[in-house]
């Protein structure tokens, strides 16, 4: 897996380079492990924030600890983390449509509902045929 580095995933990099220099070097070695798999973990963690809020604004050190962890953890680790965020988001998927559902319902109910004080051109063809 490549570790190449670009202007996205550059001040990541540098930071790692810098502050954890031997468990990147060890994360480079691992064949499971990549820079694009790191990027990805990070935008999976700001993409849990941006669910409960609409919007994710992630402070630089809480990124390089995300990233941190990605290189120091086992691969096993981060892949159990993943599935957990899948099956998370299963259960926020399935709770939005039950919601949507009910307004939508709702939203026919009041739409068919008729205003004592509105006309329906039934009771004037009732009132006209007898």
């Amino acid at each position: 897996m490549s570790w190449k580095q670009d202007n996205s995933n550059k001040p990541i990099m540098e930071y790692l380079e810098l502050n954890h220099k031997e468990e990147l070097d060890a994360a480079m070695q691992d064949s499971n492990k990549s820079i694009n798999d790191l990027m990805s973990y990070i935008f999976g963690k700001a993409s849990q924030i941006a669910q409960k809020s609409n919007v994710a604004m992630v402070d630089d050190e809480t990124v390089y600890s995300w990233a941190v962890h990605y290189i120091v953890e086992p691969k096993e680790v981060i892949d159990s983390e993943n599935v957990e965020k899948i099956n998370a988001q299963k259960v926020t998927m399935s709770k939005t449509k039950d919601k949507s559902k009910t307004k939508k319902d709702k939203s026919i109910e009041s739409e068919n509902a008729i205003d004592d004080n509105q006309l329906s051109i039934f009771n004037i063809l009732d009132e006209e045929s007898n």
